[in-house]
């Protein structure tokens, strides 16, 4: 097995931001099973790989099975702990499915233990938190919260987490009539797609397209027709 444990952590994000999926999960298969299930590590990655593609069930088990296998040190990079990061997942899992006070449920609590974690991580919990917030009725600590979840994925390198995170803030500062704002976040958003392939197909970009309406919809029919 040598390296390939090690290689498959070292390059995850990156295959996820190359939208090479199916190719991170056969990278994963072609593991020994106990490699993998003995390896908090692994686990997480699995699911969170796994909820990308759809499969929330099977991301559900691979969850479960990083909370047995975590040690109590640190999962991927930096001090977050394992729990964090397991609450992160399940957040994800959450907002796939539409469990918004499960979202905030498992979120809340993990955020505190997030303080300090590895960027991705906080990022996903900011974005998914922030999400229910603002799902809540709770437009400006959303816009808060979401605006922190861009910094923190700006930080990560994780391009899929910073094209979520930036069409959730531009559809909030829309929503709560920040224009200003909000155009400033999709010109980021368009520059972000101009310099990354593939990010044009991920599901989280939707959330631009929204935002961008919201936008058009606030207008007069003058500035419509410019």
């Amino acid at each position: 097995m040598g390296d390939a444990p090690e290689l498959i952590l070292r390059y995850w994000i990156e295959a996820r931001d190359l939208a090479r999926l199916e190719t991170l999960l056969a990278w994963l298969d072609g593991l020994p099973p106990e490699a993998v299930t003995g390896d908090a590590r692994l686990c997480l990655v699995k699911a969170t790989t796994l909820q990308e593609v759809g499969r929330i069930a099977e991301a559900d088990r691979w969850l479960e099975a990083a909370a047995r296998g975590a040690t109590g040190g640190s999962l991927l990079a930096g001090p977050a702990s394992v729990a964090s990061r397991v609450a992160a997942s399940r957040a994800i899992n959450q907002y796939f499915l539409g469990d918004v006070s499960g979202i905030a449920e498992t979120a809340r609590p993990a955020l505190e233990l997030e303080e300090a974690g590895s960027d991705y991580w906080r990022s996903a919990l900011l974005t998914k938190f922030g999400v229910s917030v603002f799902l809540g009725g709770e437009g400006r600590i959303a816009a808060a919260l979401l605006d922190e979840a861009v910094t923190s994925s700006e930080g990560s390198g994780h391009s899929l987490a910073l094209i979520h995170a930036l069409g959730w803030c531009d559809v909030v500062h829309a929503e709560i009539g920040e224009a200003d704002r909000a155009d400033r976040m999709l010109d980021d958003t368009e520059a972000l797609l101009r310099s990354e392939t593939g990010l044009t197909e991920y599901v989280g970009m939707s959330m631009a397209h929204v935002a961008s309406g919201k936008l058009l919809e606030g207008q007069g029919p003058a500035e419509r027709g410019r």
